[in-house]
């Protein structure tokens, strides 16, 4: 594999005379960046003569260089035409060079042309780095890929010193809009959005949109048009409807142009049949570590933040976990995580769960103190939790454990409870 060199401005003039077919020139390099100098299998493009006005811009020519003895280079081919001393050279990027590069890391489809191209041949520091395409616009690690820093000898496949990393999930669409096209009538229909990233993980769908003047049947000349707004990343969408107690399939796999954010896409319900659709937590910003996940250090280094982790050491952070004990004695609004230890020894206390919104969130409350006062788990406005309204905790060392799947912000369920009496 051919490595195309570059080196910002650099230019020159022909250092003398050059006759049609000649295979080497000589150049006077100007002030600035200088030109590469190619190793084996290496080479670097130059225009000759190419600012030139009127009738000499017709010799212009595009040649590739394969060596730089002392400013005498090397030419892949003879040269086209004959050139003149002082006429000027100056380094190009073309097609040719730019195909001779390979991204390294795919993020949504979309290569990364910066860090990227240069770890496929040499890094900063010059050290060849083994990353080979796969051949579908992504790559994988041969051996060892590090950020090198002098003196750090590589312990992993992916060795990162400072800076990070980042696994991001897609964001949850927002809700849609509806409208309804042909003969009015007075039928309500609900629907959401699921994004999908390109190997098809789904996001947890949106806040429902609705239209409440349909035809109580749709066909092609009555139905629905559900618009929504695209998000970065997502390779492709599915409208769901609501039933009010069940979720089906619309439309699967509306294809946005790109994966960029901000489209507006849209499908309609002409009445197609349908079948049960599944909605689940946002899984798009998964990791799979098969194995222990061991978190260094003692201090703000070694935390992980995380949605879902079971780690051998370390700290954990995210809502789909119980990291967070805090003790309350009045109402208290609980955040995604939140253990909630309640002393409502002075005054009965609400403990408001979080806005059900996109996600998987747990909460976990707990009456502390022996008083009669009552604690009460409130889901919010139009949300239950298994079905009630409200979960009173009236006696000491009563707790409950719910989580919120994150459908549509509908519901929270019961997955832990306990009694007063502890057997």
């Amino acid at each position: 594999m051919t490595t195309e060199l570059w080196a910002d401005n650099a230019t020159g003039v022909l250092a003398g005379p050059a006759a049609a077919g000649a295979t080497s020139i000589s150049v006077t390099p100007a002030s600035g960046a200088t030109f590469p100098v190619p190793a084996a299998n290496q080479q670097f493009h130059v225009i000759l003569n190419g600012g030139m006005p009127g009738a000499q811009a017709l010799n212009a020519e595009i040649v590739t260089v394969i060596d730089n003895a002392s400013s005498v280079f090397t030419l892949a081919s003879g040269l086209s035409f004959s050139h003149s001393s002082g006429e000027p050279v100056a380094l190009i990027v073309t097609a040719e060079g730019l195909e001779t590069l390979t991204p390294i890391v795919s993020i949504g489809g979309q290569g990364v042309t910066t860090l990227g191209y240069a770890l496929n041949t040499l890094d900063q520091l010059g050290n060849s780095r083994n990353v080979i395409d796969d051949g579908s616009g992504n790559a994988r690690i041969a051996s060892s890929l590090e950020i090198p820093i002098a003196g750090v000898t590589p312990l992993a496949s992916l060795h990162i010193i400072g800076g990070g990393a980042m696994v991001r999930q897609l964001l949850t669409p927002s809700a849609p809009t509806v409208s309804f096209t042909g003969t009015a009538g007075s039928t309500t229909y609900q629907y959401a959005v699921v994004a999908r990233d390109q190997f098809g993980n789904a996001t947890a769908a949106s806040a429902l949109g609705e239209v409440t003047n349909a035809a109580a049947s749709l066909d092609a000349s009555n139905y629905n048009t559900v618009t929504w707004t695209s998000v970065a990343g997502g390779a492709s969408y599915d409208v769901i409807a609501w039933t009010g107690s069940a979720w089906q399939s619309v439309t699967l796999g509306v294809l946005p142009t790109g994966l960029t954010a901000g489209q507006q896409l849209s499908a309609t319900d002409t009445g197609q049949a349908r079948s049960p659709y599944t909605v689940q937590g946002n899984g798009t910003g998964n990791m799979l570590i098969d194995g222990s996940v061991t978190c260094g250090g003692v201090d703000a280094t070694g935390i992980i933040s995380t949605n879902s982790a079971v780690l051998a050491t370390g700290q954990v952070q995210g809502s789909n976990v119980l990291n967070n004990p805090i003790v309350v004695t009045s109402n208290y609004t609980a955040n995604p995580g939140d253990i909630v230890l309640v002393d409502a020894s002075t005054a009965a206390v609400t403990v408001d769960l979080p806005a059900a919104v996109e996600s998987v969130y747990q909460v976990a409350v707990k009456k502390i103190d022996s008083s009669a006062n009552a604690v009460t788990v409130n889901p919010g406005s139009g949300v239950t939790i298994d079905g009630q309204a409200t979960v009173v905790l009236s006696t000491q060392y009563e707790a409950i454990h719910v989580t919120l799947e994150g459908i549509a912000g509908i519901d929270w369920y019961v997955i832990g409870q306990v009694a007063t009496t502890i057997l």
